[in-house]
C-alpha cells in the first residue's frame, strides 16, 4: 500500500513544488530568444565563390547585403508579426582576389545565393631579357 502511495503522491505537481519551478525555467529558457544559426555551403568554381545560406521563412525585403572595407555582412530582419522567424546579422572576411563590385544575391525558396567572382588574374608569360 505504501509503496502504491508514494507512486501516486509522485504524479500530483503539488507534492513537489520544484516542479512547477523547473517547469517554469525550463519554458523561459526554451522561450528565450537565441542567437540564429545559419547553415551554409561554400563552393569554389573557376571563376568565383558561391555561398549558399539556409534561411527559411525571409522574404528579399527583409534581407540587406553589404560589403563595408572588405567585409561582406549579411543582415535579416524579420518583420514582427512574424515572431518564429529569428533576427541575425553575419559576416565573412573578403580577400583581396574577389571582385566585390560584381557580387550577386538571389533567393530562392529560402536559399540565399551569393556568387563572389574572383579577379581576373593576368598570367604573364615569361620572356627572355637581352643583355646589351
Amino acid at each position: 500500500m505504501e509503496g502504491a502511495n508514494i507512486e501516486t503522491n509522485m504524479n500530483r505537481t503539488d507534492c513537489h513544488p520544484s516542479r512547477s519551478t523547473f517547469t517554469d525555467r525550463w519554458l523561459q529558457r526554451a522561450l528565450a530568444p537565441r542567437p540564429a544559426t545559419v547553415r551554409e555551403a561554400l563552393e569554389e568554381k573557376d571563376n568565383a565563390f558561391i555561398l549558399r545560406l539556409d534561411l527559411p521563412g525571409f522574404r528579399k525585403e527583409e534581407l540587406k547585403i553589404e560589403v563595408k572595407n572588405q567585409v561582406l555582412v549579411l543582415t535579416a530582419t524579420a518583420a514582427e508579426e512574424r515572431p518564429f522567424v529569428v533576427s541575425g546579422s553575419r559576416s565573412w572576411k573578403l580577400g583581396p582576389a574577389l571582385d566585390t563590385e560584381a557580387i550577386t544575391a538571389r533567393l530562392e525558396n529560402g536559399v540565399l545565393e551569393l556568387t563572389l567572382p574572383k579577379r581576373a588574374t593576368e598570367t604573364v608569360e615569361p620572356r627572355n631579357i637581352d643583355i646589351q
